[in-house]
């Protein structure tokens, strides 16, 4: 009887860790559909092609994310420790201070990290520059595109990832393949091929890594393969 209590403790544990993983993932899904919502708001104007997000972006958020799930996961341990250490006691509103500062500088971040791309200009908004810095397509110094060949751990990058950076002048770097959102929804690779064929025509250099194509994307339907291949012949 003892056992069959202990094992239904234990089932009941089991899917409360589980039922609060689903809400956790749920609730990270809506805040940054939120947060995207608001950034097109803000940032985007009506005339855009496209935007995208910073590459820190999503590690900052899942770094958050991950800080917040292990408090809640261990947050009797946490408290217990929290009671019984006179360091923290001590230092606790400023602690507090800290973390409160800490989270709202890493928001910010994450919030102004957007890039507008439209017919005739880039713009790029961030921490220092919320406002925007406005550049010429004639700003672009070079284009980058290909397939990451190595994941590099804790970061977006990963090992045969599309990627398409704009290099601007002053050695700013957009990549494009980090989407916000794209123009009346329309497919991201159709808008990759149009946007690659205008910056082509700018007589920039273009360098293309697409070591291993036919092995990374296997998986990719036909029509989408064939437009990422015209994005790396398109060279002039």
């Amino acid at each position: 009887m003892t056992f069959i209590k202990t094992l239904g403790r234990g089932s009941l544990t089991i899917l409360k860790y589980i039922l609060l993983g689903i809400g956790l993932v749920l609730l990270a899904i809506l805040s940054w559909f939120i947060i995207g919502t608001v950034q097109s708001f803000v940032f985007v104007p009506e005339d855009f092609i496209m935007w995208t997000v910073g590459g820190s972006t999503p590690v900052l958020a899942l770094g958050s994310f991950s800080l917040f799930l292990i408090y809640l996961t261990n947050r009797k341990k946490i408290n217990s420790f929290i009671r019984v250490s006179k360091v923290v006691k001590r230092h606790q509103k400023t602690i507090i201070a800290i973390l409160l500062g800490f989270f709202i500088i890493t928001g910010y971040y994450m919030f102004t990290n957007v890039s507008v791309i439209s017919s005739d200009k880039i713009v790029t908004h961030g921490f220092f520059h919320p406002q925007g810095r406005e550049y010429s397509l004639s700003d672009i110094e070079a284009l980058h595109t290909g397939l990451y060949n190595r994941t590099i751990p804790f970061t977006p990058r990963q090992k045969g990832e599309f990627y398409y950076i704009v290099e601007l002048k002053d050695g700013n770097k957009i990549n494009l393949a980090e989407v916000g959102g794209i123009e009346d929804n329309e497919d991201s690779w159709l808008t990759f091929m149009e946007l690659d064929q205008l910056f082509t025509e700018l007589d920039v250099v273009k360098t293309v890594d697409a070591k291993d194509f036919d092995l990374h994307l296997t998986n990719l339907a036909p029509i989408y393969r064939d437009r990422i291949q015209n994005i790396f012949d398109n060279v002039k």
